[in-house]
């Protein structure tokens, strides 16, 4: 079967997919945050991209993520959408942010869509004279996430057993751990 996504034979079965996962894991105790960065569609996502269930800690993914699209909007009026990567883009199987959430613990796990936008010609192919506006908007959104993070209260690695009860629900629908 061909198709534009290949998930390989198992969990973290291709090589640059395994030491991605090894690095992370070995600084895991120092991840406050994690930013996936893609083109495009102009979306912030957070987990879950693999099911519909809404993380317990989506209240504080959704103002982070408000936060930093709001800084997008106010640096160059582009709009990015935000929200659960099922339910605003599509389901997704094993992508990095599910990965850092469910399986390092890691509270703010983000992919961000860049420019352009879903129904803007060009795709992949950004156009070299928004190369700069593009990183400004990251910039932005960095700086407008940064003192979120740094007042937060959350300890990475206290879940009060949130990670086991994860790796257990997602055993039970086959996904990968």
């Amino acid at each position: 079967m061909c198709c534009e996504c290949y998930p390989g034979d198992r969990p973290l079965s291709e090589e640059e997919s395994s030491n991605v996962a090894t690095y992370l894991e070995g600084r895991s105790s120092e991840l406050r945050a994690f930013l996936d960065i893609h083109s495009y569609s102009q979306l912030m996502l957070s987990p879950w991209g693999w099911t519909n269930e809404v993380p317990q800690e989506y209240r504080q993914m959704k103002a982070l993520m408000k936060a930093a699209t709001d800084a997008i909007h106010d640096t160059t009026g582009k709009v990015y959408a935000f929200g659960r990567g099922y339910s605003t883009i599509y389901p997704t199987y094993g992508d990095t942010i599910d990965y850092t959430y469910g399986n390092l613990g890691v509270i703010h796990s983000y992919c961000l869509e860049l420019r352009p936008g879903e129904n803007e010609p060009n795709g992949f192919l950004l156009p070299s004279c928004e190369i700069i506006t593009t990183g400004r908007e990251i910039m932005a959104a960095l700086k407008a996430i940064t003192p979120i993070l740094a007042n937060e209260k959350v300890t990475v690695g206290e879940d009060n057993g949130r990670l086991k009860r994860i790796k257990e629900k997602r055993r039970e629908k086959h996904v990968f751990n």
